[in-house]
């Protein structure tokens, strides 16, 4: 599957810098309800509406809550029934290239060789998120994402120095040696048999729980593996 935002403006821009990956959330705006992609907390940068996959909303009762999705040019806009508790999303960026000199860019094996592009890395990326704006102790078990960081107890409440127990989830089954990641100046965690971590909450405000996951390509020669991310977003107060 391919995505436009592989085209036009946004792949001159990636083809000039080396970029970091992108964190996927839902935040609560003016607009309403909006699937970002960007950095956390307020960086919003444009993207193709049609690589997001799958939205669900479930209510303060940890219920399916009923949503209708509003394309826009460079966003998707989401219209839950009521307020939500936790919004998950799945959106399919497609094809990614590690060139020559280390730099990422947003376009299949085929095309970087085509334009005469040195190839080291091809792979395909896939976001899993879960936005968390009230807590259910249904929210404690996983959803039934392909990838998800399922939180074993209300985030809400914490402070710094407080720990989140978390339980990672690949095809369901706990992701052994899953490294999670936690800003640029801390090493990242790694989980256990069962898929479990510690997570110390370091700051108020918004915190991103993310954990990246390489899987091999064996069937295509297209990609060299596919590389999942898995979210969990939430406030501090």
């Amino acid at each position: 599957m391919r995505c436009k935002a592989c085209l036009g403006l946004l792949l001159l821009l990636v083809l000039a810098f080396s970029i970091q990956a992108h964190d996927l959330w839902v935040a609560s705006t003016d607009d309403g309800y909006v699937v970002m992609r960007g950095h956390l907390p307020d960086r919003s940068d444009p993207y193709d509406p049609e690589c997001i996959q799958t939205l669900a909303a479930f209510d303060e009762k940890g219920l399916p809550l009923p949503l209708k999705r509003l394309d826009r040019e460079q966003r998707v806009l989401v219209e839950p029934l009521s307020s939500p508790a936790l919004v998950a999303v799945v959106s399919k960026w497609g094809h990614r290239i590690i060139d020559g000199d280390g730099r990422k860019r947003f376009m299949s094996k085929a095309e970087a060789l085509e334009s005469g592009a040195v190839v080291r890395e091809a792979f395909f990326s896939t976001q899993y998120s879960k936005t968390l704006f009230r807590f259910n102790e249904r929210f404690a078990k996983p959803l039934g994402m392909k990838f998800e960081v399922v939180p074993q107890k209300s985030p809400f409440g914490l402070h710094e120095g407080d720990l989140l127990p978390v339980q990672v989830l690949f095809d369901g089954a706990p992701l052994l040696k899953g490294k999670i990641e936690r800003g640029r100046q801390m090493a990242p965690l790694e989980t256990d048999r069962h898929g479990m971590a510690q997570i110390p909450i370091q700051t108020k405000g918004w915190q991103k729980i993310l954990v990246v996951h390489d899987t091999p390509a064996t069937e295509t020669q297209d990609v060299d593996y596919y590389r999942h991310f898995a979210f969990l977003v939430f406030e501090v107060q």
